[in-house]
């Protein structure tokens, strides 16, 4: 019998608490690249999502894969891509993925963002996506998924940047509007009511696209039948390397500065927005944005009625890159995207659903993306725990469950191989939980073993301190090659 069968019996399940309601609608709402607390410090301007936080649960130790490739196609299947290289899409989706899932149990399916995994698709009802990683670092659709049709936009980005730039976010959204519901060639104008003259489409803007998408989505599904909707934003990722004056430079410009457009009267030093260059603040505008844009998803599941019965989701699928955002970086933790140590893997998350989630509570249990399929399958009703993964749904819920849940699968792990450069592993211990939460980890400079719960920034390595230490490491070490040796026997 599989341990996940056991934990089955063994404990609620939020599709305990469900199973009498209508099935909820489901939002998962991915940022790119937003660090550790980006979000949740005293320079981001985001009221929006400390609101959501503060009427739900924030997940403080939300694990991901140090990449976005490994992270996303973690979260669509509820499997891991070790030794694969996601980024390039060499290994193909399980046949049972959130989208599938989803379709199975009678739901409206609809991805809007960054996919960043083809040539693997999963089969959602409808989408307006970038394709590749390098679609979405230009901001503009030059290059776009729609419902399956690849559209090619004319588009001239010095001059759409200038337009957009001029124009507020009001008047962006609409001209945005023409496009995302359905393009027109470069030059062409549309008639968007006989009586009225003519307009020209002058803003291209990729995110505000998807966002208009997402919502009339939303609308046209709402209270006929339930909608799972995978948001992904391409902000606020950051480097793009400009072959021209090789160096790298800020990805997907920003249209609106906003509350960083002049001097920001109430800055703590040193963070006074007069030292900061423009890719700076650029970043915590886009940060900004995202904000702006959680609060348009809330107008409009309020519009339709929807606000009591929705699930959100929101985290981020890695660590931050650390060069135009480090100013930003203020909680210290060790590494970057691409690391295996805290601040590469460890991100935060907002659950929220009135009357479900603890509304205020921090929860500090360790859970990873990985396992976000198999929990929501336990809200939706016919349970699907794949391979590999476990059911948290009952951490969401309440944190002194999680010793019983990590009973009989106390390692969580995470492995990044990329190219032929020797693999990062980081592995959680949590047998001693909540006394203690040992990590293992070698990014790259070696085996080091740290306490994470009196260690968070990862600074005293504890292998080598003691023979007891030193054998724990020993054994994860041994452990590890014969996790790999499965792991590529699988593949």
């Amino acid at each position: 019998m599989r341990w996940s069968s056991l934990l089955a019996g063994s404990m609620y399940t939020i599709g305990a608490i469900c199973a009498e309601e209508t099935k909820p609608n489901i939002i998962f709402y991915l940022a790119d690249d937003l660090g550790y607390g980006q979000w949740d410090n005293v320079i981001s301007q985001t009221p929006n999502l400390h609101l959501l936080a503060s009427q739900g649960t924030i997940m403080d130790w939300t694990i991901t894969e140090p990449v976005c490739g490994p992270s996303r196609y973690a979260i669509m299947s509820g499997t891991n891509r070790q030794k694969a290289n996601a980024e390039n899409g060499k290994v193909a989706y399980p046949k049972v993925t959130l989208a599938s899932y989803f379709n199975s149990q009678g739901y409206a399916t609809g991805m809007f963002g960054k996919d960043g995994l083809y040539p693997q698709t999963a089969p959602f009802n409808e989408t307006l996506i970038y394709r590749t990683h390098e679609d979405s670092w230009e901001g503009f659709p030059v290059v776009l998924d729609n419902n399956g049709n690849l559209e090619r936009h004319n588009v001239n980005r010095k001059a759409d940047k200038k337009r957009c730039r001029k124009i507020s976010q009001k008047i962006a959204e609409v001209e945005a509007e023409s496009i995302a519901t359905k393009p027109l060639p470069k030059g062409k104008t549309r008639n968007r009511n006989k009586n009225k003259k003519r307009r020209k489409v002058n803003c291209r803007y990729a995110p505000y696209m998807f966002s208009i998408r997402r919502n009339n989505f939303i609308r046209k599904h709402a209270g006929k039948r339930p909608f799972f909707v995978y948001h992904s934003d391409p902000r606020p990722h950051v480097l793009k390397w400009n072959v021209k004056h090789k160096s790298w430079s800020r990805q997907c410009p920003v249209l609106d500065y906003g509350p960083y457009a002049k001097k920001w009267p109430w800055a703590p030093k040193p963070f006074d927005q007069r030292l900061w260059n423009d890719n700076q603040r650029g970043f915590v505008a886009m940060i900004w944005g995202l904000d702006q844009d959680i609060a348009s998803l809330m107008s409009v599941l309020r519009e339709t009625g929807q606000e009591n019965n929705t699930i959100i989701f929101f985290t981020s699928d890695n660590g931050p890159q650390l060069m135009f955002d480090e100013p930003f970086d203020l909680y210290g933790l060790k590494g970057k995207k691409r690391d295996t140590w805290e601040n590469g893997i460890r991100n935060q998350a907002i659950l929220w659903k009135p009357g479900l989630f603890p509304a205020g509570k921090v929860n500090h249990c360790p859970w990873k993306v990985r396992d976000l399929l198999g929990s929501l399958t336990s809200i939706v009703g016919k349970r699907y725990i794949p391979e590999g993964s476990i059911d948290v749904s009952a951490i969401w819920l309440d944190e002194s469950k999680c010793s019983e849940v990590y009973k009989y699968k106390n390692i969580i792990d995470v492995e990044y191989c990329e190219n032929d450069e020797p693999c990062k592993w980081a592995h959680y211990d949590m047998r001693l939980y909540p006394a203690k939460l040992l990590k293992f980890v070698d990014s790259g400079a070696g085996p080091e073993l740290y306490d994470v719960l009196s260690d968070e920034r990862e600074e005293h390595n504890l292998v080598g301190s003691d023979n007891y230490t030193d054998y724990l490491a020993e054994t994860y070490n041994h452990n590890i090659s014969r996790t790999r040796r499965m792991l590529r026997a699988s593949i």
